[in-house]
């Protein structure tokens, strides 16, 4: 089971060495595949290191907002995510990246659910017992001369057990596959399905003082149009660019519609103001406008945020009709 204690040690009776994590977050960070922004490169690096230097159990939301974010000593964890939507980002990234450029790295960081303490374990069992067979004592090692040292039953166990784990696993994955490619090719035989692909780009964020915020909204009413089966959502990584026109974007991705944000602060009042806009790619055509206009209270962000974004995603789901109407006449 993986540890993110370096002087603990693994299943196998090995320790992790400190020397090999920092060779894997160097390779990560430098890797071009790994999709991720500046900060959250940034705050990789320092739960890593914090934890190599045994000080993770002490990560806190307020004490990684002062020391990587930068945030002040009046920062509030309560109503302000920014550390929180910055772990999720980071975990997505990592996931991402093992499953492209890292796929074949025997050891792996990841950083799981509800915690921000990252964990280090090995991935490939073939690379964990040869280093585990490096280690053996110097007297223990057949010379040249001499018969192999017989190998304890310990370690033997340990092989069997990864042996059996391996082969049922892959076993499982290909029954999987078997499974998935019966029920694709059945569906594809009877129907074919088709919707307008679409974008969320992460809302701009012009007088709020957290630019973060436009990425949260973006999130939430991704998640929320995800419940509609008509519509294929798409990832745009390019739409990152604070300054990309949206369109552009869609061109560029070759979608149906782009959903773009303004988030702007309401003068003389302590409230919100969200403008949302879904726009027909090919011909520029504003499909659909819609503001809305919430209170900013302190520690009640999410609630707001999760309010609005319900409010556009059902705005947006009463559209469909009109998205179903353009893909038929342009199939």
């Amino acid at each position: 089971m993986p540890s993110n204690s370096f002087d603990q040690l693994m299943p196998s009776g090995l320790a992790l060495p400190p020397g090999q994590v920092k060779e894997e977050l160097d390779r990560i960070l430098d890797s071009p595949d790994f999709k991720s922004t500046t900060r959250r490169r940034k705050l990789l690096r320092y739960l890593v290191e914090e934890s190599l230097a045994g000080r993770d159990k002490g990560f806190k939301g307020y004490t990684i907002a002062t020391i990587v974010f930068g945030r002040d000593e009046s920062f509030d964890p309560q109503s302000d995510p920014v550390v929180r939507l910055e772990a999720r980002r980071l975990r997505h990234d990592l996931n991402s990246y093992y499953v492209s450029a890292g796929r074949n790295s025997p050891l792996r960081i990841t950083i799981p659910k509800g915690q921000y303490a990252p964990v280090m374990e090995w991935f490939d069992s073939t690379s964990a017992s040869d280093d585990l067979i490096g280690h053996l004592d110097v007297a223990d090692r057949p010379g040249p001369d001499m018969a192999p040292a017989p190998v304890s039953a310990h370690v033997i166990e340990t092989w069997r057990f990864a042996g059996r784990s391996l082969l049922f696993w892959m076993v499982m994955f290909l029954v999987a596959v078997v499974t998935v490619t019966v029920v694709l090719l059945a569906r594809n035989a009877t129907t074919q399905i088709h919707g307008p692909a679409l974008a969320v780009l992460p809302f701009k964020a012009s007088d709020v003082s957290q630019p973060i915020l436009g990425e949260g909204f973006s999130d939430e009413v991704l998640a929320r149009l995800s419940r509609f089966p008509d519509i294929r959502l798409y990832l745009p990584q390019s739409a990152l660019e604070p300054t990309a026109d949206p369109v552009d974007v869609g061109r560029r991705l070759g979608l149906t519609y782009v959903i773009d944000g303004v988030i702007q602060s309401v003068a003389g009042s302590d409230s919100v103001r969200v403008t949302v806009r879904l726009t027909e790619v090919s011909t520029r055509r504003l499909v659909w406008i819609g503001k809305y206009e919430r209170p900013y209270a302190s520690g009640a962000f999410l609630a707001m945020q999760d309010d609005i974004a319900a409010s556009i995603a059902a705005a947006l789901g009463k559209t469909q009709a009109d998205m179903r109407s353009h893909e038929k006449a342009n199939p």
